[in-house]
């Protein structure tokens, strides 16, 4: 299945943001789905900083929530930077999430990412993979 990006419907006032994929003034993070069995692999892509990511994020949680998706993945490979809003865009996703019955999962977290994962203590709430196939192979 080819990826697909978050597009929200036709009259949300955020389509047009959520549309400029160029990162150029605008949109901080790029959400790339990928469905693999009962798994949604979210690719993650640019800066987790701002009220931006949080909108993108939040928007794509709750549209996977509403088509019955309850396993997630965060591919944090191609996120460049976070800072603690990003961590909270983060836990804020893997919370709603989990009050619909959902789970979330982390892969591909590396650097200094990484690193902010072991200082705050995240990598010992969720559960954090060295790859994506190995966070798929987890749910079963």
């Amino acid at each position: 299945m080819e990826p697909c990006e978050c597009n929200p419907d036709a009259n949300s006032p955020y389509k047009q943001l959520l549309a400029d994929q160029s990162n150029v003034g605008g949109i901080s993070v790029r959400v790339d789905e990928k469905i693999i069995g009962e798994v949604a692999v979210l690719s993650l892509k640019g800066e987790l900083l701002d009220d931006e990511a949080d909108i993108t994020i939040q928007h794509k949680i709750k549209s996977l929530i509403v088509d019955g998706v309850r396993k997630v993945i965060f591919d944090m490979e191609r996120v460049n930077r976070v800072n603690s809003r990003g961590l909270g865009i983060l836990i804020r996703a893997a919370n709603t999430m989990h009050q619909n019955g959902g789970e979330v999962r982390f892969a591909k977290i590396e650097g200094h990412i990484n690193q902010i994962f072991i200082e705050t203590r995240l990598i010992q709430i969720f559960p954090t993979f060295e790859t994506v196939g190995r966070a798929i192979a987890s749910y079963v």
